[in-house]
C-alpha cells in the first residue's frame, strides 16, 4: 500500500534515446510520440505500460499567445523593425555560440541578434566584448527566465538539438537552425532528425554558411512560412497537461489517518 509509483518520462523525441533509460519494471513509461513507443517496446518495455502524449510538453508560459514582436523587442530595448535571430545553445551554451554570432555580426545582413549564454560566465564575457565592437546589434544575456519573451521577439533561432528548446520553438512557431557541426550527444541525434523530417528547421553542417542560411530565410517569405506552418501542425498545447494527468493517475490516494485524538470533523 505504501509503494512509491515508478514512472519514467522519455524527454527525447524519437528513437535515439539510450537503452538504459528503459526499465521494464517501471509502472509506466511516457513517450512523447508514437515512434518513441515503438523503440520502448523494442528495448523491452511491456506495451500495456506505455502511454503516448502525441505532443511535446512545455512550460505553460510557452503556450500563451505571443505578444507582438514589436512589443517584445521594445521591452528588450531592441530595434522594432529588424529581423531578429535568437542564438541559444543550452544551459551552459558552447563554443559554437561564438562561431555563429561572429559570422552573423560580419555578414552585413540587416538583422539583430539575441545571444543567451546560460550559466557560462566566461562565454558571456567573451560575447559582451564581441557585442561592443559589432556593427550588428547584439543583445547578450546570461541565465534568464525570459525565454518566452525572447522567442516572441525573434524571427529565427539557432540552437543545439536539445528537446526542451526544440519543443518551445515549435510552440512559438519559430523556424530553427540546429547545430550539426559536431556530432550531437547520442540521445539527441533523433531530435535533429525529427526537426528535419517534420520540416520545422534545418541542420547546420561544417559545409554550411550560417549567414547564407539566415539570408535565404530572410529573403524567401514563402519558405519561411512553410517552416512556421509545419510547426503549427505538430504542436499540442494539451501535452503538458496530459503529462500531469498521467502522473497524477498513479499517485496513491491519501488515506484519512488523523493523529490520535484529532476529531474527523468539527
Amino acid at each position: 500500500d505504501h509503494q512509491v509509483p515508478f514512472l519514467i518520462f522519455v524527454t527525447d523525441m524519437t528513437t535515439s534515446f539510450l537503452r538504459s533509460w528503459v526499465h521494464p519494471e517501471a509502472d509506466m513509461m511516457i513517450a512523447m510520440l508514437p515512434e518513441t513507443k515503438q523503440q520502448l517496446v523494442a528495448y523491452g518495455m511491456p506495451e500495456e505500460r506505455i502511454r503516448v502524449l502525441d505532443g511535446l510538453p512545455v512550460n505553460p508560459g510557452f503556450i500563451k499567445p505571443p505578444i507582438p514582436k514589436t512589443d517584445a523587442r521594445r521591452e528588450l530595448g531592441m530595434a522594432l523593425d529588424r529581423f531578429t535571430v535568437l542564438v541559444t545553445m543550452g544551459g551552459v551554451a558552447n563554443k559554437n555560440t561564438v562561431r555563429f554570432t561572429k559570422e552573423l555580426a560580419q555578414s552585413g545582413l540587416p538583422l539583430q541578434v539575441i545571444v543567451v549564454c546560460g550559466r557560462n560566465a566566461s562565454l558571456k564575457r567573451k560575447m559582451d566584448r564581441i557585442a561592443t565592437h559589432s556593427r550588428v546589434p547584439i543583445k547578450v544575456l546570461g541565465f534568464t527566465d525570459k525565454m518566452p519573451l525572447l522567442m516572441d521577439a525573434s524571427d529565427l533561432a539557432i540552437s543545439k538539438p536539445g528537446p526542451g528548446t526544440i519543443a518551445e520553438l515549435i510552440h512559438k512557431e519559430i523556424p530553427m537552425l540546429i547545430d550539426d557541426i559536431f556530432d550531437p550527444m547520442p540521445q539527441e541525434r533523433g531530435n535533429l532528425d525529427f526537426v528535419i523530417a517534420k520540416g520545422i528547421g534545418l541542420a547546420i553542417t561544417r559545409d554550411d554558411s550560417v549567414s547564407d542560411m539566415v539570408r535565404d530565410l530572410m529573403t524567401d517569405p514563402l519558405r519561411y512560412e512553410q517552416f512556421r506552418k509545419a510547426a503549427r501542425a505538430i504542436k499540442n498545447d494539451r501535452a503538458v497537461f496530459d503529462l500531469v494527468d498521467l502522473i497524477m493517475s498513479h499517485v496513491p490516494k491519501a488515506k484519512l489517518t488523523p493523529p490520535s485524538g484529532t476529531p474527523l470533523s468539527r
